[in-house]
């Protein structure tokens, strides 16, 4: 659908004699990505899936195993069916979803989730289903645990949770053969109206026919938030109580820059839209043209704006947004979801894609900080962590004081870096510092990586990066 121009809607006609007309109805939700669409709604209805928790005799755990492995193998070819479709999807929206789909892959390997469900049916003499159900939820209740005072990791771990809890939901739904939502039947031009979206759902999302998206649940912070604001779709989520209100085929008006939601919208409200819709447009073409501009004040003050970067698919968003480098690449994500470490090289490719994509623009790579509240598998399965059970782990074992008791594994993140540094501008940021020797050793570690890596021969940076403050 063109947004450069107000759509042409088709608007219901008067009702017959002795219906009362519907009285228009507005709602407030979550502003998650801008725009205003007006459109029919569309409901894309997706049955429960019905678990019934059983137990098992001994002489079943063959079968109810490999009830799971269909389920795994089914779901896997989903995935893999999911991933090849997003060739029709704009460049940028591919950028955002597809890092999500390998991670939901990666998830349904020989991974945490799928061990346990096993070793539940095993060992728990429970179904298959019952053992998806209670290793997912009881994963995801690990990442949520709560987490100390300053943690400014609660929106990752929340998605992390959603990612182990969306695995599990698909294996549910293919053991108990429940179909998924279908978005098939969607007409050109129409609103999705539904109870929520999840990220699985927006991949199968055409932006070119939906003209806007609105849900009973859901938060700006999510990865179903993530892409619909990469596909480009108007967006409000959080709405209560619209998709009982809503209907096939009602015309409906989302605004998704002021989070507002208005159900059979009268003539007059109609008109008012569709000039919010050609503002909207000419807006964003005049934002186009200042995006690139320097960040300057009218008193003539340069401004450094910086992105925050947490996951891989947020990239294509820091480099539409304009920014001038990443202040803080939290690089846990390399580490979580996955049973071994990161090697060098490794981590070095995914430091170098990201650095080469800011085009000489500075990246601040933060070391791995691992907490307590953190649940890095992998990191404990090699025996590099214990299992905290502290009750404030942020006092105990974690940021630089870990990784100056592993130096393996500080030594190949910092090998990583640096040659990263070979392909642009960084800079390396030392988490949860407390002492000034702390930092001196950490520096003697950094030279020493440095001087190996020389010996070797490998490319990067003619100056050491710097440490950022």
């Amino acid at each position: 659908m063109n947004r450069t121009s107000p759509p042409e809607v088709e608007v219901e006609p008067p009702p017959e004699r002795g219906v009362a007309e519907r009285p228009e109805r507005r709602f407030t939700g979550i502003a998650v990505s801008p725009g205003v669409a007006i459109g029919a709604v569309f409901g894309a209805v997706e049955p429960p899936a019905i678990v019934n928790r059983a137990r098992i005799h001994a002489a079943d755990i063959a079968a109810e195993t490999s009830r799971l492995e269909a389920a795994i193998a089914q779901s896997r070819k989903q995935l893999l069916k999911l991933r090849a479709r997003l060739a029709v999807l704009p460049e940028d929206s591919q950028a955002e979803i597809a890092p999500l789909l390998d991670a939901y892959l990666a998830m349904i390997g020989p991974s945490r989730l799928v061990r346990g469900a096993r070793r539940r049916i095993a060992e728990g003499l429970v179904s298959a289903e019952t053992a998806v159900l209670d290793e997912s939820e009881a994963i995801a209740e690990a990442i949520l645990a709560v987490a100390p005072p300053g943690d400014d990791d609660r929106a990752g771990r929340r998605r992390r949770a959603d990612e182990v809890r969306e695995i599990g939901r698909r294996l549910l739904r293919n053991l108990t053969r429940s179909p998924f939502r279908s978005f098939a039947a969607l007409p050109a031009g129409a609103v999705l109206v539904a109870e929520f979206l999840r990220p699985a759902d927006a991949a199968l999302l055409d932006p070119a026919r939906l003209a806007g998206v609105a849900t009973e649940e859901g938060g700006a912070d999510g990865h179903t938030a993530v892409m619909l604001r990469a596909l480009g779709v108007p967006t409000v989520l959080g709405v209560p109580g619209l998709s009982e209100a809503a209907r096939p085929g009602d015309i409906i008006v989302v605004d998704g820059t002021a989070g507002s939601v208005i159900l059979h919208p009268t003539a007059a409200t109609l008109a008012h839209a569709r000039k919010l819709v050609t503002a909207f447009a000419r807006e964003q073409q005049r934002l186009g043209k200042l995006r690139r501009l320097p960040a300057v004040t009218e008193d003539g003050e340069q401004v450094e704006l910086q992105a925050n970067f947490e996951l891989p698919a947020e990239l294509p968003l820091i480099a539409q947004a304009g920014a001038a480098g990443i202040g803080l690449l939290r690089s846990e994500f390399l580490f979580m979801n996955r049973e071994t470490v990161p090697d060098e090289d490794a981590q070095y490719e995914t430091y170098r894609s990201v650095v080469e994509a800011m085009a000489g623009d500075p990246v601040t790579i933060r070391v791995l900080d691992w907490g307590g509240e953190k649940d890095i598998e992998a990191l404990q399965t090699a025996n590099l962590v214990p299992v905290v059970t502290d009750p404030n782990p942020a006092l105990g074992l974690r940021g630089l004081r870990m990784l100056l008791r592993q130096e393996d594994l500080f030594e190949d993140q910092l090998a990583a870096i640096l040659r990263a540094s070979a392909h642009g501008p960084v800079r390396v940021l030392l988490p949860m510092v407390t002492t000034v020797a702390e930092v001196r050793t950490a520096r003697d570690i950094y030279e020493r990586v440095a001087r190996r890596l020389r010996r070797r021969g490998e490319r990067m940076a003619e100056k050491l990066p710097p440490w950022a403050s």
